[in-house]
C-alpha cells in the first residue's frame, strides 16, 4: 500500500511521508474497529474510544496533507535534470550571472563564473 500511495518514483521525502499516511490509515482502521467493539462498556470507556478513533483520523488528515504539501514542494523544484549535487544551490542575480553556492561546515563559499574581474 506504501508504494501505491507514494506513487512512481517518488523523492526520498514523498516516501516517508508516504509510510506515515500508510501507518495513520492503519491506525484509523484500528481505532474504528475497537470503537464498534465497545458494545456494553461505561460511558467512559465509550468516550475514551471516541476520543482515540478522533485523534488517529485527525493525524491521517494531517499526515495526507503533509505529503500532499511536500508533492507541491517537489513538483515547483523543478525537473531532477535541473538538480545540483547535494549541498549546492543555484541563484540568479539581476545582472543574470549565475552563482552556485558550495554549502561547507560553518561557512558558505560562492564560485561566481564569467564575472568581471574589475567588479567591486
Amino acid at each position: 500500500m506504501r508504494a501505491e500511495v507514494a506513487g512512481p518514483s517518488p523523492s526520498p521525502l514523498e516516501s516517508l511521508q508516504a509510510g506515515r499516511v500508510v501507518a495513520c490509515w492503519v491506525q484509523v482502521a484500528y481505532c474504528d474497529a475497537a470503537a464498534t467493539r465497545v458494545g456494553d462498556a461505561s460511558v467512559k470507556q465509550a468516550e475514551h474510544a471516541r476520543k482515540r478513533q478522533d485523534s488517529a483520523h485527525r493525524r491521517y488528515v494531517t499526515a495526507i496533507g503533509a505529503l500532499a504539501t511536500v508533492r507541491k514542494l517537489v513538483g515547483a523544484a523543478g525537473s531532477p535534470s535541473d538538480a545540483l549535487p547535494p549541498g549546492r544551490s543555484r541563484m540568479m542575480f539581476s545582472g543574470d550571472e549565475e552563482v552556485e553556492a558550495h554549502t561547507e561546515v560553518g561557512a558558505v563559499r560562492l564560485a561566481i563564473q564569467d564575472v568581471d574581474e574589475g567588479c567591486p
